[in-house]
Parts: structure tokens; C-alpha cells; sequence
């Protein structure tokens, strides 16, 4: 009897997740959204929060089990997810193309004063280009001097910097007023020396401090598309940059989907664990 129960349980959740012909009803709405909810399909929290992603998604092209994963309100407003965005974009034949992906920023040096990158191209192979690491050791100096000196060579010093960069590049065919066709690009960057400053490198257990390269990555991809395709996501942002504009302390999984943002009160809770176990120690 149980089993039979489970199994036809197990039907009827099958059935709601297929939307394939969903349709919006507000009984409909209600049932998948307290179905995800329960089974924790989503990281929303109530049935109001499930049905405004579902409908929000629609005005969007989503169907709704993406929606209930990649629509999220935030303070009465409705953001987008990296893969929503970057899905809504391909659907409407935008191309992405990562051109730099969290690369390590570095200035160069001759005779203890910077220089730029074009001087050090400027001076083409007369240059010999070595890594401040290698200049630590006095024996590899003393070497990389000696060569520099027989192959009549300019030592250009490279200083790598605690800061990384990460480029995204958008672009997409419009019509103009005029008839034309034309493609359009749009770039968007991020710094993580910006993700430092804002103070969203906490040395927790947050995004940015798990994975950062990831992060920048959503930032930079994020920004590029609402540059050139604000009209396709109805002017809503990505998900993550409206949390870390806000300040907040989130999760997110493999798949780069927010699963968890912390209340005051649960990071009050943390802080106050934290302060106890080392108490103890």
C-alpha cells in the first residue's frame, strides 16, 4: 500500500515538472510552485517568490523549471542569472567571446622606473624580459646580468601584480534607422582588485571566496550583455552582480546558481560561532 503511494506520488511530481505545455493558470502556478518548493528544486523560498519567477521568465522566453532556477527577487526586483542571460542571448544570435579570462596583471620596469607596454614592444629584441622572482636570487641575477651584458640586451623587469582581469566581448547584428545591417560589439571587464574595494572578497566561505575566477567571469559576461542586449533581458540584471552591489553574502553551486543568500541574522549567528569556537580553542 505505502509503495503504491510512493509510486504514485512520484507520478504525480513527474507530471508537474513537465512544462512542456504548461499552462499559466493560478492553479498551476500554485501546484509546481509548492511542489519546487518542497523538494527544494528551488532556492526560493515561497510560493509568491516561485510564481512571480515563472511569470517573469515568461515575459523573457523562459520556460518555467529554468525560471524557477534562474529568475530571483531581490527587494521587489526581479534579476536574471548568468545562464538565463547568456541563454536568452544565444537565442537571439548574440556571440560571446571570452578575451581574457582571470589573467594576472603585471607592470614592467627598467632601472627601478615603469614602463609602458608599448616601449618594451618599441624595443623589440633588445629587450630581455625576466620575472621579478628570478632577479630574488642572487646567483640567477648575477646570470641573467651577465647574458644581458654579452647579448647587448636592455633587462625589461616584469612585476606581476595581486590583481586579475577578465575580458568578455558581445556582439550582435541590428537593424538601423536607415535599413542597414550592422553588427554591434559590446565589452564588458571586471577587476578583481574592484571586487576587493567593494569589500566582496570576504575570507569566508562567500562566492568570492571560493571562486573568484568564476565570479569575474559572471561580472564581465553580465556586463556585456546588459550593454548590448538590455532589451532582451526587459532591463533586469544579473542576479549576482545585484547581490554583490547590495553587499550580500550568498552561495552558489558548481553550476555557477545562486542556492543560498544569508540573512543578518544567520551571519550574526555565524559571527558569533566563530567568536565562540575560538574561545574554546
Amino acid at each position: 500500500m505505502e509503495e503504491n503511494d510512493n509510486k504514485k506520488n512520484l507520478n504525480s511530481g513527474i507530471a508537474l515538472l513537465d512544462t512542456s505545455n504548461f499552462e499559466y493558470t493560478v492553479e498551476a502556478l500554485e501546484k509546481l510552485a509548492n511542489y519546487v518548493i518542497k523538494t527544494e528544486l528551488t532556492p526560493l523560498a515561497t510560493t509568491s517568490e516561485a510564481i512571480s519567477a515563472i511569470l517573469t521568465g515568461r515575459e523573457v522566453g523562459l520556460p518555467p523549471m529554468v525560471s524557477l532556477r534562474q529568475v530571483y527577487p531581490i527587494q521587489g526586483r526581479s534579476s536574471l542569472g548568468i545562464h538565463a542571460m547568456v541563454g536568452i542571448a544565444l537565442q537571439n544570435n548574440i556571440t560571446i567571446k571570452i578575451i581574457k579570462d582571470y589573467e594576472q596583471l603585471f607592470v614592467y620596469y627598467k632601472n627601478k622606473n615603469k614602463v609602458s607596454k608599448e616601449t618594451v614592444e618599441l624595443l623589440g629584441d633588445s629587450a630581455m624580459i625576466v620575472n621579478s622572482e628570478d632577479l630574488k636570487e642572487e646567483s640567477m641575477k648575477k646570470l641573467l646580468i651577465e647574458k644581458a651584458k654579452k647579448e647587448s640586451k636592455t633587462i625589461i623587469m616584469k612585476v606581476f601584480l595581486n590583481d586579475y582581469h577578465t575580458v568578455v566581448e558581445a556582439s550582435r547584428f541590428r537593424k538601423l534607422p536607415n535599413g542597414e545591417i550592422r553588427e554591434i560589439f559590446a565589452t564588458g571587464e571586471y577587476f578583481y582588485s574592484t571586487a576587493v574595494k567593494a569589500g566582496l572578497v570576504k575570507g569566508k566561505t562567500g562566492a568570492w571566496d571560493v571562486n573568484p575566477k568564476n565570479q569575474m567571469q559572471v561580472r564581465a559576461k553580465s556586463n556585456a550583455l546588459q550593454n548590448i542586449a538590455d532589451d532582451l533581458m526587459q532591463g533586469m540584471y544579473n542576479t549576482q552582480s545585484t547581490l554583490d552591489f547590495q553587499g550580500k553574502i550568498y552561495d552558489v553551486d558548481d553550476d555557477n546558481i545562486v542556492t543560498k543568500v544569508y540573512s543578518e541574522e544567520e551571519l550574526e549567528e555565524n559571527t558569533v560561532t566563530d567568536i565562540t569556537n575560538y574561545q574554546t580553542k
